[in-house]
């Protein structure tokens, strides 16, 4: 079926992602579209679906301690100018480097 198709995406979700063989799993799918020609063009390709709705939004929004929003990082002299330039904080007040989680 997937060697004579036009074009095949896949899509998972949290049932291959989370197991304890989740990885290759995922590798193995990756491989199959790799294979079979089916990346990089309309209509492919492999799409691992997040767990919950917000978790993609909250990365995306800025709630990562190492990334501004956008994923743009922390460590990024360039980035923090960016940021900065809109407005909202001063510079100094920016994080250079990553915060630490302890507990």
């Amino acid at each position: 079926m997937i060697g004579k198709a036009s074009s095949v995406c896949l899509l998972w979700a949290m049932g291959i992602t989370q197991h304890s063989h989740g990885s290759d799993t995922s590798t193995a799918l990756s491989n199959l579209l790799v294979v079979t020609g089916n990346y990089g063009k309309p209509g492919t390709g492999g799409y691992p679906m997040r767990g919950h709705n917000n978790v993609q939004g909250a990365s995306d929004f800025g709630c990562l301690r190492n990334m501004y929003p956008g994923y743009e990082k922390v460590s990024d002299d360039s980035a923090r100018e960016r940021w900065a330039k809109g407005g909202a904080f001063l510079r100094s007040n920016f994080p250079t480097r990553s915060a630490k989680v302890t507990s």
